[in-house]
């Protein structure tokens, strides 16, 4: 059995978090079958829902320690080991000559700064979950009235980027399902209204469907994984299956891209194809959560007990 290792007490988000690869799994696998604009409705509402959870356990996690060395470690030894060896297939599989400085870019999350490619497409998601990161303590030490306004200041600020010059791309945005995350987190602790939370949901969601080149129907997306988050915290028993794809969620969503292309090339059926190539990168992720993703949380739970007793 594979036991999720994230602090918190809630086996139902462990299944929302199953229940988000799923969905990204189904739209890159099953574009062909669903229409490229279903698929990428699915795909963004699977990443929309991930965001929304990171959201409320780094809200759950700062309330319970608030020390930045142990929050950092946290999240280092969580993230870096498997991205770091998906970096190394994309550079052995996908081939692309990528050098030396491209990959020390994309391993340190500098890519954008050295105007470095990033060597993954899905690599975009990752930073703005690191981005996040680097916010979640500062609004935690702000406080829950700091928390409560952040969309707000993320929209204005968006707003006024859209208004005065080009933003690039729409990926900045995906930050404020974190906040909203965040957000729930707060309500959950009794520190935010029901009504405030409703508000805030209902802006960003509003301005998802306006601000976003995916799908004006993307603003119901929020609202579901709201519904689908706050749900889960009512009734926190869980659903084995779907909390078996939760558990190896992050392995799947890093693996399976890098094989997906050349497995689906392959001259058999497209039926075929797409069953081999889910089973296999299936069976890959499950290797290296064990092999991997588990020892990693493990030793980062490790170092910070010694650094505390050291301390």
């Amino acid at each position: 059995m594979l036991h999720q290792t994230e602090p918190h007490e809630f086996a139902s988000l462990d299944a929302l978090r199953g229940l988000a690869i799923l969905l990204v799994i189904v739209a890159h696998f099953g574009e062909g079958l669903t229409g490229r604009e279903m698929a990428v409705f699915l795909a963004n509402a699977g990443v929309i829902l991930f965001f929304f959870l990171s959201g409320f356990l780094m809200d759950r996690a700062l309330a319970l320690d608030r020390n930045l060395s142990a929050y950092a470690i946290r999240r280092a030894f969580r993230i870096l080991p498997m991205y770091w060896l998906s970096l190394l297939l994309v550079a052995a599989w996908a081939g692309g000559n990528w050098t030396l400085g491209q990959l020390l870019a994309n391993a340190t999350f500098t890519a954008p700064v050295f105007k470095s490619e990033r060597m993954l497409g899905i690599y975009w998601t990752l930073y703005i979950e690191v981005l996040f990161y680097c916010i979640a303590p500062l609004l935690s030490r702000a406080g829950d009235r700091a928390i409560h306004l952040s969309t707000y200041v993320a929209l204005l600020g968006f707003g006024s980027m859209l208004l005065f010059r080009d933003v690039g791309s729409g990926a900045p945005f995906y930050l404020f399902f974190c906040l909203c995350g965040m957000q729930i987190g707060a309500w959950y602790r009794g520190k935010l209204g029901g009504y405030q939370l409703a508000a805030s949901i209902a802006a960003v969601s509003i301005c998802a469907s306006l601000l976003l080149p995916v799908s004006i129907y993307l603003g119901l997306v929020p609202l579901g994984c709201a519904a689908l988050l706050v749900a889960g915290l009512q009734n926190p028993r869980g659903f084995e299956p779907l909390g078996f794809f939760g558990a190896i969620s992050y392995s799947w969503y890093l693996l399976h891209s890098i094989f997906a292309a050349s497995l689906l090339a392959l001259p058999i059926p497209q039926w075929t194809a797409l069953l081999l190539t889910a089973t296999l990168t299936l069976a890959l992720s499950v290797a290296t959560y064990i092999g991997i993703e588990r020892p990693a949380i493990r030793a980062g739970k490790t170092m910070i007990k010694k650094w505390r007793t050291a301390s």
